[in-house]
């Protein structure tokens, strides 16, 4: 009987540290998804913020990348009326409305 004891009581701190490893397991695994998540959402704003400084630099950028994969990816949306108007880029003057679309040919 002393033994059966003696196993029911380590069988049970068996399971208790196992639930313990289990439940710190899920702690590191909550925090480093948090901490995944908090890095995401920071590289988000700071790409946001970034283009929003330096949007011109960013549109040229996207452009001339486009442009090197073999597309003109430029259309004028708005002037004078016109829609949907491929053009160079060194013909865009200010006040045009451009659509950029990566891929389109």
């Amino acid at each position: 009987m002393l033994h059966v004891k003696m196993s029911a009581r380590k069988a049970s701190r068996t399971t208790s540290a196992v639930a313990d490893a289990i439940e710190d397991g899920v702690g590191e695994a909550r925090r480093f998804a948090k901490q995944g998540g908090d890095a995401a959402e920071e590289f988000i704003d700071d790409t946001t913020k970034r283009l929003q400084r330096h949007s011109t630099e960013t549109v040229v950028a996207s452009h001339r990348r486009t442009e090197a994969e073999g597309h003109d990816p430029c259309d004028r949306c708005g002037r004078s009326g016109r829609r949907g108007e491929e053009l160079p880029l060194r013909d865009l003057v200010p006040g045009d409305i451009i659509k950029l679309a990566a891929g389109d040919s």
